[in-house]
């Protein structure tokens, strides 16, 4: 949950220059690479042992789980920072330019990885067998 954290706090601070949303983004931000975490492993499945017209029959029931999944997330989310940025906030204000750059670079790296897994996945192996 500490990446989460991180992801939510750093992004709040970002975007409090320009929104005044207090935690909306980083909210949807964590909310999008939880579902992403637990789904993509899930799709992988379907793709590797179905084929595409047992996939197809099953697409409309996973668009509704994905919205479902996301909005659980997001309610757990918005109960979970509520009240936490100030919290959050002391641990990591402090930080120094080089931890900040690293952690970045992990953090992008966890977010990208997450999002683009199953269009690399994809485009290396046909499944539209």
């Amino acid at each position: 949950m500490i990446v989460f954290d991180y992801i939510f706090y750093r992004l709040t601070v970002s975007y409090s220059h320009f929104l005044e949303d207090r935690g909306i983004t980083g909210q949807i931000t964590v909310s999008l690479v939880q579902t992403m975490l637990i789904m993509n492993p899930v799709v992988w499945y379907f793709l590797k042992y179905y084929n595409a017209q047992e996939r197809a029959e099953y697409t409309d029931k996973m668009k509704i789980t994905v919205v479902v999944v996301m909005c659980i997330f997001f309610v757990f989310n918005a109960f979970r920072y509520r009240k936490r940025f100030d919290k959050l906030h002391e641990r990591w204000k402090d930080e120094s330019d080089l931890k900040k750059g690293l952690k970045f670079i992990l953090v992008l790296i966890l977010v990208l990885s997450v999002v683009f897994f199953l269009p690399v996945l994809v485009s290396i192996k046909d499944y539209t067998a």
